[in-house]
């Protein structure tokens, strides 16, 4: 480390943050994306433009630590990577207007293929493009935030832009001077207690599933890391109409579930129905992992970035395909899971605590090149960002300037990770997206389309239901 890279290290990254650096740093993942579509309650025609968006993200800027960094990262399992300042942020090379564009859904897709130079001492680990019905996706590396990070930066820039004036002046200054003390949030165990037992250590160790199962996990992780072209990952868009997501939470709250509940159901039916299909195995259940944020736990707001999530998974067993939706084991179903998830989060915990004994296994670098050419933990991934917050009814003369309609969010990381991710996220019209992407070398794509097509045909059947 230089001396001069020595007089602006923020902190060190903590274990989760460690993990991330690494996935990335070995080509096993890119970015985390997170879109939102503005409109203007003055005038619909109101574009996003530098005049209007810099002076936003500059207030966003002296106020998040995670947006005024890069990272210091050595392959050496002795070296934790650091997070340093940038003395300066150039708005002219982190954001995109686009004059044209195609759909979200090609555009996010885009995104996905690339991620952030760790080596580059002059740009931050984020990146906005702005298309031209005023969607901005938020690009950023895993390290700085986990998923619920993409919608609490919509949520501060959203307030940024509501005190700013409408008028396009068309001067601004590009450039940012970052605060010369600047903030990140602690890591998880900085937060709240990290540890794990050995009864749970020797678990993990162990990998077994219980007897008599045989869990739909998708592709093997691929041989070996590729090195001169990405594989190709792919997303697809689900777009829910604010009175189908509507029917959804009705329907869910009806029969003591969550939405994320009745998700998980829903696409627990859907995957049995399309391998019944095709020429499949005879799986009878699939691995659905559930990724949480531990921000209950750590007390970190939602309009803060962070790296502060885990997961817990469950083993799901396969209805019959030919049973129609819903019924009273689909609802047991989507019920249980609920339950369930209401009690994991502490346990969670346990996944982070275990990150602990990768030294074990050569390190960061190790763990993930161990998993090259196996079977994957799971099959399916479902995390749920959820709804945008709720903003108290405005008088007339107090309304802001922009509201959020639609919002998206996806991510990378198929290569060794979950193979098929299924990605959902609440607009601040009432809206609901669900993002499903997965990799070339995660899922046939074949089976994902048709996968995608029941899915969204069965979620648009039961919100056609009244509750």
């Amino acid at each position: 480390m230089s001396k001069s890279s020595k007089n602006h290290v923020v902190r060190t990254a903590g274990l989760l943050e460690r993990y991330h650096v690494t996935r990335v740093a070995l080509g096993l993942d890119t970015c985390v994306l997170v879109s939102a579509r503005y409109v203007s309650t003055a005038d619909s025609s109101s574009k996003l433009t530098p005049s209007i968006l810099y002076p936003a993200l500059r207030k966003l800027i002296e106020t998040e630590g995670a947006l005024c960094v890069r990272i210091e990262y050595s392959p050496s399992p002795f070296r934790k990577p650091k997070f340093i300042r940038l003395p300066t942020i150039n708005l002219d090379k982190a954001v995109e207007f686009k004059a044209t564009s195609g759909s979200l859904q090609e555009e996010l897709e885009h995104q996905t293929s690339y991620g952030f130079d760790f080596r580059s001492t002059e740009k931050p680990l984020w990146r906005l493009t702005v298309l031209p019905d005023n969607t901005v996706i938020f690009a950023y590396h895993h390290a700085i935030g986990d998923g619920m990070s993409g919608r609490a930066f919509h949520i501060s820039l959203l307030q940024a832009l509501q005190t700013m004036p409408l008028s396009d002046t068309k001067e601004t200054d590009a450039l940012v001077e970052v605060p010369i003390q600047i903030n990140m949030t602690p890591p998880v165990e900085k937060c709240t207690k990290v540890t794990l037992s050995v009864k749970s250590l020797l678990g993990v160790l162990s990998g077994s599933r219980p007897s008599g199962d045989t869990p739909w996990t998708a592709l093997p992780v691929t041989a070996s890391i590729p090195t001169t072209k990405r594989f190709r990952n792919y997303v697809r868009l689900i777009s829910i109409t604010p009175s189908e997501a509507t029917s959804l939470l009705a329907l869910s709250k009806q029969h003591k579930s969550t939405l994320t509940g009745t998700l998980f159901a829903l696409s627990v039916h859907s995957l049995s129905q399309v391998l019944a299909q095709g020429a499949n195995p005879k799986y009878n259940s699939v691995l659905v992992s559930i990724p949480m944020s531990l921000r209950p736990l750590t007390g970190i707001p939602e309009n803060r970035m962070c790296d502060q999530a885990s997961a817990h998974t469950i083993l799901a067993h396969l209805p019959p395909p030919s049973t129609p939706l819903p019924n009273d084991a689909f609802w047991a179903e989507a019920t249980k899971a609920s339950d369930t998830l209401r009690t994991q989060r502490q346990n969670s915990l346990k996944i982070i605590a275990n990150l602990r004994f990768a030294p074990l296994v050569g390190g960061f670098t190790g763990y993930f090149k161990s998993q090259l050419g196996k079977p994957r933990g799971s099959g399916l991934s479902l995390v749920n960002v959820g709804a945008w917050p709720r903003s108290p009814s405005p008088q007339d003369s107090l309304k802001p300037n922009w509201e959020v309609a639609e919002a998206a969010f996806t991510q990378e990381d198929t290569v060794t990770g979950d193979p098929v991710k299924i990605c959902v996220m609440g607009g601040g019209d009432g809206s609901l997206t669900i993002a499903v992407n997965w990799g070339e070398s995660s899922a046939e794509s074949a089976l994902m389309e048709a996968f995608i097509g029941k899915l969204e045909e069965n979620a648009r059947c039961l919100a056609a239901l009244k509750a």
